[in-house]
């Protein structure tokens, strides 16, 4: 089947009836750190699982990596789980899903398996994820993101698809500013990379579109000064990009991105909005001799014309400049200097910015010189 999805206020109670639809009894649940008290989720979910026999599992770590997942596939498998319930953001949905993917396969060598040396197979465990962000999509993504030594990969499979996905606003309502800032941006990004990505179709595209339409007027207030319909509006455009994603996969502003976040620890969402506005001009500038879409230049820049529209322009540079003053509203620092990115460490994200599986996505050849030219421009 495909993931059911139940979204709205107080739908976090629909937890009940997806654990009885899958006959659960032994759940395993994911947790943040901080995110499962200051969301709210707590009281409600600790009440709704005192039938079942639980483990809970405290995701401490800022970005997924292989000792922490190694660690819940231990506890799932000793614990006899035959369910994974993840509540958090986007590290503790990919931390959740690693561990129900993981805990069922054969074979204990996950850095082979999640670097596609030996392929998954079987079926996972059960997954119902809970986002206690509006930001990831990673509830409705067929993959997960996993760090192993300040390196990036992905376990993408239909089997990391979850079964159950509780779209909750309320569990929003607590975020501070900056996290409202980052996980929105970074729907807005994935809205943005999927809509313009080469592996696009037509079920993306409207995605995206509905995405970018959804969460463009309300990021800014969101932030700034939220009210519940604002909420309510970025988990629906959230999810909507998500979707998105999973269909046409991000681009080069992704890219770029991990590096920044795995040696300079700056959140993610924030990372990836440094060069979104420098890659949307780029890739608005595209010629006959670096488009990398199979569907041609005059696609290419139709879907530029088509995006520069939702921000009621005609023109890509005018986007740039548009995006570059949303994220000064909103509050995220747009010079690498600031975040504590070194002159060396701009080398850093030069060697590992360049990951194949999403740089070859982008609809325009991406250049180790033309990205350092935008980096160096917002050092």
């Amino acid at each position: 089947m495909g993931i059911v999805e139940y979204q709205g206020w107080g739908k976090v109670r629909e937890l009940s009836k997806a654990l009885n639809i899958l006959g659960s009894r032994n759940v395993m649940l994911v947790v943040g750190s901080t995110s499962y008290v200051a969301s709210g989720a707590k009281p409600i979910v600790d009440v709704l699982l005192s039938p079942y026999n639980v483990n809970r599992f405290i995701v401490s770590s800022s970005l997924p990596n292989i000792g922490t997942i190694a660690e819940g596939v231990s506890i799932a498998r000793s614990s006899g789980a035959d369910v994974v319930v993840g509540i958090g953001g986007g590290n503790v949905l990919d931390t959740a899903k690693c561990i129900a993917v993981l805990s069922t396969q054969l074979i204990d060598d996950y850095k082979s398996l999640i670097t596609k040396k030996i392929p998954l197979i079987g079926k996972s465990l059960p997954k119902i994820l809970i986002p206690t962000t509006a930001g990831t999509g990673s509830e409705a993504t067929q993959f997960a993101v996993i760090y192993m030594e300040k390196q990036k990969y992905s376990l993408d499979n239909k089997i990391v698809f979850p079964e159950f996905a509780i779209i909750d606003p309320g569990l929003t309502s607590s975020l501070n500013p900056y996290i409202t800032a980052c996980t929105g941006i970074d729907a807005l990004a994935q809205a943005i990379e999927a809509f313009w990505s080469v592996r696009s179709t037509d079920e993306s595209k409207r995605y995206s579109s509905d995405a970018i339409t959804s969460i463009l007027p309300v990021l800014y207030e969101v932030v700034n000064n939220p009210y519940a319909k604002h909420r309510e509006v970025m988990t629906c455009g959230s999810n909507l990009a998500g979707k998105a994603i999973n269909i046409a996969r991000t681009t080069a502003p992704h890219s770029v991105s991990y590096p920044i976040s795995a040696h300079f620890g700056v959140q993610h969402g924030h990372a990836v909005a440094l060069t979104l506005p420098s890659i949307f001009d780029y890739n608005g500038a595209v010629e006959e001799d670096t488009v990398q879409d199979k569907r041609g230049i005059s696609y290419v820049l139709d879907t530029m014309g088509e995006l520069c529209l939702m921000f009621d322009t005609t023109d890509c540079l005018y986007v740039k400049h548009k995006l570059e003053c949303l994220l000064d509203l909103i509050g995220l620092e747009r010079r690498l200097s600031k975040l504590g990115v070194t002159e060396s460490g701009v080398d850093i994200v030069l060697n590992e910015g360049f990951n194949p599986e999403r740089v070859i996505n982008n609809p325009r050849v991406l250049t180790r010189d033309a990205l350092e030219v935008m980096l160096r421009k917002i050092y």
